[in-house]
């Protein structure tokens, strides 16, 4: 986290002179986010505080206390759907990161998947307009563009795909979608300043293991010394960004990001499903511990690529580290944990 804290301190002298609100401090991204941000305040003397939004605040509290990150750290329990401004701070940035990314959600009740994002999105937006938020940065989906053609290398942020809405499955897509225009359209009214940052695929620490994921995944199999399991015939096409430099990215969008814009969040180095397996087999030290389930088809081969060149010439930012480092560095956290 202190490499982050060094990679945006500019951002962070900025962002830091008042108060931080971030929803889903205890997922995936709010856990990189809340330790880079709460390193930040550490190294660099910053005044603003931390306000957590957390469903388990004794356990959050209880992490930070741990890490030695306890001061300016304010945990707030509540659901976004019906969280309150009581307690909250005036003048703040919000960082929304609160979704649950759980496909089995999202197949089995798809409703509440567009009611948790949508209704979650509305409350916060309010919570921003009543507490004068400085700034609004809402963590999207690069889900909002729908399949990727696999003819189209890389999704730009003005490509103008849509999720099918014939099906069922696409409800955190068209609610993601629908949440970044309810935020565009606040703004434009001028409720709040609101920029969304649309997120593909990552490899880093935090990442769960269990779930639809299929690098977290392939490092559960790792963890538990099973083979590495592909459901498919593994040519799908993916990439997957860092958890630093994500972090330094979106603290590059809070801090100096333009209102109403998007920008896509990621990498551009691609990799298919099958030689994904290959590298954390071989860094691991399980080599020839790959399983085949299925083969590829027409139907369930997809590419998940973006572009993210608008984000790099706007704000400056790149991407550090390369996916073998990235694979590297997960290990170690997976055989620490």
């Amino acid at each position: 986290m202190v490499e982050i804290a060094s990679r945006s301190a500019a951002d962070f002298r900025k962002i830091g002179q008042h108060d931080v609100i971030l929803t889903g401090a205890t997922g995936f991204i709010g856990q990189w986010l809340s330790l880079s941000y709460l390193v930040a305040r550490k190294e660099l003397s910053l005044p603003g505080r931390l306000y957590a939004i957390a469903r388990n605040p004794l356990q959050f509290s209880i992490q930070m206390e741990a890490e030695g990150l306890a001061d300016g750290l304010v945990v707030v329990p509540g659901d976004i759907r019906n969280l309150s401004t009581q307690g909250l701070p005036n003048g703040a940035s919000i960082v929304h990161a609160a979704t649950p990314a759980r496909a089995s959600l999202n197949h089995e009740k798809p409703l509440e998947m567009i009611d948790i994002i949508v209704h979650g999105q509305s409350n916060m937006l309010e919570i921003a307009r009543v507490t004068e938020a400085r700034r609004f940065l809402f963590l999207s989906s690069g889900a909002v563009y729908g399949r990727q053609p696999l003819n189209v290398a890389r999704l730009q942020e003005s490509w103008e795909g849509a999720p099918q809405l014939g099906d069922p499955a696409n409800a955190y897509h068209e609610a993601k979608r629908l949440a970044e225009l309810l935020g565009n359209i606040t703004c434009s009214s001028g409720g709040v300043s609101f920029t969304s940052a649309r997120l593909f695929a990552f490899l880093a620490p935090f990442l769960p293991l269990n779930q639809h994921f299929a690098a977290g995944n392939f490092l559960g199999n790792v963890s538990r010394s099973e083979p590495i399991s592909i459901s498919s015939g593994g040519g799908s096409i993916r990439t997957y960004q860092y958890g630093t430099d994500m972090a330094v990215w979106l603290w590059a969008i809070l801090a100096r990001g333009r209102s109403m814009a998007a920008y896509n969040v990621g990498s551009e180095q691609e990799i298919n499903v099958r030689e994904l397996a290959e590298m954390i087999a071989m860094q691991s030290g399980r080599e020839g511990s790959i399983e085949i389930r299925g083969v590829d088809t027409e139907f369930n081969v997809s590419r998940y690529v973006p572009d993210v060149s608008v984000i790099c010439d706007e704000l400056g930012v790149s991407n550090l580290v390369d996916l073998s480092e990235a694979i590297s560095r997960t290990l170690r956290w997976v055989n620490e944990t």
